[in-house]
């Protein structure tokens, strides 16, 4: 296991401010679902009233007093709590034309649902690009910790970020990078305290896995995993530690288990008057889908597949077979996850996870996690990068693509929704999302990055090219020194990793 330096950690974090500054210019300010809408009035009510409510949207419902509540964990929404903060504190010291700028186009759907034209839901509605680079940092990190030259490990970051699923849900205020960078954190501690047995990873490890509830109810099936992991690495502790360091193990683990379970059965209770039951909790009712059906669909289907959104994840099972000597409790958890999850969505009767987004967003945590082994892997064989090139362009064009194209767009303009979220679409390699992203881009030539909206103008905002121009370029002051920065700490981190290596080790 290689110790992580202040280089690395240092890296980690520019690396993070440099991937949500490449998203930038590709976010589109707006929401376009009403999952998104339903998480933003949750902040939005904590930040104005200090309370759950919202108003009556898709995805609400009563609760035993007539109050409306969104039928979402609350998590997402108050972890965004300081970019409603930013957007209220922007409104204030802005002038009007810049808040004109930045608040986009007013967008109501069905009728009194405002997808955008605010300034806090562009500011909030960006967690999504904070929420995927801190995804891409934690990955970095995990493979400097897998044995991956620094170089090597910010390589397989990269390409995580540009050519796999997390890229084209980065301009999303979706809940699945979040869930995701708790799960990754927490098989990252699980991993530490297993080789290491120092408590507080422990403690880092089963307080990430238990927060999962209170981001995303359903994602609570990595339990499954995590607690399969978790035993099989206190097995081999069992009868050697004395009465007292098991006992601090099993507070380490029950304490934090105890308070999500707590903290979630007091905020049902405020909610919906029950300690568990719930309307997400009744949607296990239609846990009736044909499993077979649905797990072939996100796997092989091109409208859907895992592997059509980021084809990197055709390599995986090379990646994780070269692992499973070495790192066996994590391979064997990266496969007991995504197993659960294909099980669990592949049962789902809403398995696409239509319209919210494009693509299968319902498989998205195992994206970074069947690419774990990238990093020591491309340290092999000088031949496995052409591999993993031939692979990533396609990749990365795919995310171009998604990024570029309102979604709402290619559903109308390919006549997806009258076909049903299982339709033939799903299955068609002309006519599926991916290809009809880039026929909807071409022939109604309307890309959805905000920048391009301001050039083009709206309703009531004429035209503006030379600030959509003067905006681009602060953008490029911005990155340009992060990525000179970005690269002096990883030489950094090689230089130590060179330095700290036993004479004659590459000889």
């Amino acid at each position: 296991m290689t110790a992580l330096r202040s280089q690395d950690w240092k890296a980690a974090a520019l690396l993070a401010l440099v991937v949500a500054l490449l998203y930038l210019p590709f976010y589109s300010g707006r929401f376009t679902s009403t999952d998104e809408l339903a998480v933003f009035e949750m902040t939005q009510s904590l930040f104005e009233s200090g309370d759950l409510t919202v108003p009556e949207i898709q995805h609400t419902g009563l609760g035993p007093s007539g109050e409306r509540f969104s039928l979402f964990a609350p998590g997402q929404s108050l972890l965004a709590l300081p970019h409603y903060a930013i957007a209220r504190g922007l409104k204030r010291i802005l002038p009007a034309t810049v808040v004109d700028d930045v608040r986009g186009r007013d967008i109501y759907v069905q009728g009194t649902n405002r997808f955008g034209g605010r300034l806090e839901i562009a500011v909030v509605g960006s967690f999504g690009l904070v929420a995927t680079a801190l995804l891409v940092a934690a990955y970095f990190l995990f493979q400097r910790d897998l044995g991956a030259r620094p170089r090597t490990a910010l390589l397989a970051a990269g390409l995580l970020a540009s050519a796999t699923y997390l890229g084209s849900l980065s301009s999303y205020f979706l809940r699945h990078p979040t869930e995701t960078l708790f799960i990754l954190v927490s098989l990252f501690a699980l991993r530490r305290w297993h080789l290491q047995r120092e408590r507080r990873w422990l403690w880092i490890a089963t307080s990430c896995a238990s927060a999962i509830v209170l981001l995303r109810v359903p994602s609570a099936v990595y339990g499954v995993a995590f607690g399969g992991a978790l035993l099989t690495s206190g097995a081999r502790r069992f009868g050697k530690a004395s009465g007292r360091d098991t006992l601090l193990d099993v507070l380490a683990v029950a304490a934090p288990l105890l308070v999500a379970l707590a903290s979630h059965a007091a905020l049902n209770h405020y909610r919906w008057g029950t300690l568990f039951a719930s309307p997400m909790t009744a949607q296990s009712a239609i846990l009736d889908h044909p499993l077979w059906l649905g797990a072939s669909g996100l796997l092989f289907s091109p409208g859907v597949s895992l592997f059509a959104y980021s084809p990197l994840l055709l390599l995986s099972p090379w990646l994780l077979w070269s692992l499973r000597k070495r790192e066996p409790l994590v391979v064997g958890t990266v496969v007991a996850v995504f197993a659960c999850f294909v099980l669990f969505v592949g049962s789902y009767r809403h398995w696409p996870g239509l319209w919210t987004a494009p693509g299968p967003r319902y498989l998205y945590q195992s994206i970074p996690l069947l690419l774990l082994p990238l990093g020591p892997w491309l340290e092999g064989k000088p031949a496995r990068r052409s591999w993993v090139w031939s692979l990533a362009i396609p990749g990365f064009l795919v995310q171009l693509g998604l990024l570029l194209t309102p979604w709402s767009a290619t559903v109308a303009h390919m006549g997806y929704a009258a076909m049903g979220p299982e339709g033939p679409f799903l299955w068609s390699l002309a006519s599926g999302p991916i290809p009809g992203t880039f026929e909807t881009l071409f022939v109604r030539q309307e890309p959805g990055p905000w920048l391009w909206k301001l050039a083009a103008g709206w309703p009531g905002h004429p035209p503006a090219p030379l600030r959509a121009v003067g905006w681009l370029g602060a953008w490029f002051i911005a990155i340009l020194p992060a990525v000179w920065a970005l690269r002096k700490a990883v030489n950094a981190a090689e230089t130590a990793d060179l330095a700290s290596e036993p004479p004659g080790r590459n000889e």
